[in-house]
């Protein structure tokens, strides 16, 4: 039988649900990470500063969600 989390959800999410969650989530924010981060990089000094702002900030939510993904991953690991 799998282990159930979440008593709030009546057991419907298990083990390998939330593993698969955090390995997505790990996918979607290392990439916006790379993805907005290279265009608040490189975006050129004719940009508003404003849209070098949204990206750096979306970069760093990117990298937020990527480290609590794979700490949800590293402490679900045998």
């Amino acid at each position: 039988m799998q282990r159930t989390i979440g008593s709030d959800l009546g057991g419907f999410v298990t083990m390998r649900m939330q593993m698969r969650l955090a390995a997505l989530v790990f996918t979607l924010g290392w990439s916006s990470l790379l993805a907005f981060g290279w265009l608040a990089l490189s975006a050129p000094a004719s940009d508003p500063p404003t849209l070098t702002m949204t990206n750096a900030l979306l970069a760093a939510l990117g990298g937020f969600a990527g480290l609590w993904s794979w700490l949800a991953l590293r402490r679900a690991m045998p």
